[in-house]
């Protein structure tokens, strides 16, 4: 649980026994089916829980936490000639070890068992356990984690596995209907639905990195939805209406409680998609980065009128950076990446932090009266 701001951010994963921060994993699949393309024909609720329900699964993390403690006590004695006592400090250090138990939720995105759930449902686990559909147990590896996704990616062996259709939370709009499965409080196969509030959502998080550059995470592209969500939900599947995984469950903001409020924070199916396409390869993620620092703006057309445009101006570029080394300057004001328009900040960064470092981008920018076209390279980080 995360005080923020006059509200409180709860993980949604339940600790028994004893909770702390987690960790980030992440996770990869086949291709994603895209949102916005033809319906397959899924549009009651009973349909699209037959579609899912043998995708979600329970996961079981068992940890165990070292507690150092010092402890100093304060004797004294009255020695002959000394009026006043003489004291003696003893310390000594105690070391403890916790056993926590940590459920939440998962979602199988591949026959050949690789499960995708928060990193901070496994975190520090030292087994891992997981439960299907059928209520079949399986032990899992722990393939890679991303404390800046959240997202971890866990492996089974196991027959006759039933993945998930993984779609694309790019072509989502606000107000379209979901469905919501997880596992609250240990009730596996658990359904709720709402639509779709917002998107792009900023969520201020700290995350469980030793690095200090990823420990307070703000985060700008979260799904905003007002599907019921609780503890144990944590790595459970957002979806559309056509069966599709469009998000992972991160967290809820309680507005002060601890129950849900209607507001849900879900990670994209496409930095999920991203994320773990370098963990099942690699392991581990390596986040994109532009070198730049950006301002929103609204400036006149180019073609002239009164028509205004909304943009990013470049206020500041590390010279050192991809967008330095593309042509990029202070001033700049960049339109478009890959040919659809930028009105946020958080478009732009977000797409570049949960692309690999090389990947290519085009960008329209707006220097003095003329657009240019440029080619970043992203770096790594």
């Amino acid at each position: 649980m995360f005080k923020q701001c006059g509200r409180r951010i709860y993980r949604l994963s339940a600790v028994l026994g004893f909770s702390w921060l987690a960790a980030g994993l992440v996770h990869h699949v086949g291709a994603a089916v895209p949102t916005g393309t033809a319906a397959v024909g899924v549009r009651s609720y009973a349909a699209v829980h037959r579609q899912v329900r043998d995708s979600v699964v329970e996961i079981r993390a068992l940890a165990v936490k070292t507690i150092v403690k010092k402890i100093t006590t304060r004797t004294s004695m009255h020695l002959l000639g000394h009026k006043k006592p003489v004291w003696h400090q003893v310390s000594k250090t105690i070391t403890t070890k916790v056993t926590t138990n940590s459920v939440g939720s998962g979602v199988i995105l591949s026959a050949s068992g690789y499960i995708v759930t928060n990193a901070h449902v496994v975190y520090d686990a030292k087994s891992v356990q997981v439960i299907l559909a059928d209520r079949r147990q399986c032990a899992a590896t722990i393939v890679g984690t991303d404390p800046v996704a959240d997202l971890a990616v866990l492996k089974i062996v196991a027959p006759a596995l039933k993945p998930a259709r993984l779609g694309r939370s790019g072509q989502l709009q606000v107000g379209q209907r979901v469905v919501d499965f997880g596992s609250p409080y240990r009730l596996m196969q658990s359904m709720t639905h709402g639509i779709i509030s917002a998107l792009h959502r900023r969520n201020d998080r700290v995350t469980s990195s030793d690095d200090p550059e990823v420990k307070l995470i703000s985060h700008e592209d979260f799904i905003q939805t007002d599907a019921p969500t609780d503890p144990g939900s944590s790595g459970g599947a957002l979806v559309d209406m056509d069966g599709r995984v469009i998000g992972i469950n991160e967290s809820i903001d309680s507005n002060g409680g601890g129950g849900f409020s209607g507001v849900g924070f879900v990670i994209p199916s496409d930095e999920v998609q991203s994320v773990m396409t370098q963990i099942i390869a690699h392991h581990y993620v390596r986040h994109g980065h532009l070198g730049i620092r950006m301002n929103e703006t609204t400036v006149n057309s180019p073609a002239g009128g009164h028509k205004l445009i909304t943009g990013l101006r470049v206020v500041q570029t590390l010279k050192t950076g991809a967008a330095w080394k593309a042509g990029l300057r202070n001033g700049d004001i960049i339109l478009s990446l890959d040919g659809r328009e930028i009105h946020r900040v958080a478009q732009l960064r977000n797409y570049a932090e949960f692309q690999p470092p090389g990947t290519h981008m085009a960008l329209d920018v707006l220097r003095g009266k003329a657009v240019k076209k440029f080619e970043v390279i992203t770096g790594g980080r």
